[in-house]
């Protein structure tokens, strides 16, 4: 046929495409669809180019990272048995040291530095206030992943009744607890450089911090279900929500009937008040302060003392990161309330 010869070859020159396709194209990993390799538009080359990279959106959210875990809480006693003194070397990073004023051992400081801390937890009156040096010693591991809120900690033990000169210093305040009244000076001799000390540790441990937190324990009759909250420059708002961190926390660990009583939304017996004028809830200013009394019930026994320090924990953290964040605006601070820290107590021969 006249026309046979260009049909055939016609025909000849499809198969001969179809049965060619050529390389198979590459694939790209790491998304979620394979996207086959961009080829050249020139159909007489066979090099493949690669898929353009895609620029980040800056409008996209950024990614978090993934913070590590903390391990379980895990019970530490620091003094086994109520015994009286540090038994050095201490297990690092904690500090230990007995306080000697006049040749007479006065009590033990133990102290958690941890560098870049902006926090402080602090239990003043370990031994006397049973259980509250063993919860602040395990509140937190060694060592803090990065992601969490930095804590400092500072133990002061036996220094009510328990050490070698038999006072009972308050420690965190310049007074004794049979003449509690610091601003009174006859009451500001030995017990004066107590406080000095201790509140040199708070200076060194995390000074002017976004949160003093204080562990105390009480026995009072009518309260042995509450943990009552004294706090300053807190605001009733701030309050509430630190009441309903609290509550939340003590269903999680499995804490139940306790009451969580907190200034300045509810009237307490605790009020901290001699702390507040010349003590170390003073000098925060401006910074918040929280002293909690805890009723026997979570300090006594290994297991409530574990839970507790769970417990607390978890609400330490929270408050850290949900209410009392590192740029949070103190509130304003009457001057009087400044005034109390008693610069007399700074010219001491152990001052600053």
């Amino acid at each position: 046929m006249k026309h046979g010869i260009p049909i055939l070859l016609s025909i000849v020159l499809v198969t001969h495409c179809s049965q060619n396709p050529g390389p198979k194209s590459p694939v790209v990993r790491g998304s979620t669809m394979e996207q086959p390799v961009v080829q050249d538009a020139n159909p007489g080359s066979a090099e493949a180019l690669p898929v353009p990279e895609k620029k980040p959106d800056p409008k996209a959210d950024p990614v978090t990272p993934v913070k590590a875990s903390l391990p379980a809480v895990t019970l530490s006693k620091p003094f086994p048995g109520d015994t009286y003194g540090c038994k050095n070397p201490y297990q690092a990073p904690w500090v230990c040291e007995n306080v000697t004023i006049n040749g007479v051992e006065q009590g033990s400081f133990l102290t958690l530095l941890r560098p870049g801390a902006r926090y402080l937890l602090a239990a003043p009156h370990g031994w006397f206030d049973a259980g509250t040096d063993a919860i602040t010693h395990s509140v937190f591991p060694l060592s803090i992943p990065a992601g969490y809120p930095v804590w400092s900690q500072l133990i002061a033990h036996s220094f009510r009744g328990n050490a070698p000169s038999g006072l009972q210093h308050n420690v965190n305040r310049p007074s004794t607890l049979t003449n509690d009244v610091c601003t009174d000076p006859a009451a500001l001799a030995i017990p004066k450089l107590v406080y000095q000390q201790y509140r040199g540790h708070m200076d060194r441990l995390a000074l002017k911090p976004a949160l003093y937190f204080e562990i105390h324990g009480q026995n009072e009759p009518g309260l042995e279900a509450n943990i009552e909250v004294a706090t300053e420059r807190v605001s009733a708002a701030e309050a509430e929500k630190v009441r309903k961190i609290m509550n939340e926390e003590l269903v999680k660990a499995a804490i139940a009937g306790i009451s969580i009583v907190i200034e300045p939304v509810d009237t307490i017996f605790f009020n901290a008040g001699q702390t507040k004028q010349c003590g170390s809830i003073n000098h925060v200013t401006p910074g918040p302060a929280i002293h909690t009394e805890n009723p026997r019930i979570l300090r006594e026994g290994d297991a409530a003392q574990l839970k507790t320090a769970s417990f607390y924990r978890s609400v330490l953290n929270r408050l850290a990161s949900e209410v009392f964040t590192p740029d949070r605006k103190p509130l304003p601070t009457p001057a009087a309330a400044m005034l109390l820290d008693l610069d007399a107590i700074r010219s001491g021969p152990m001052g600053e």
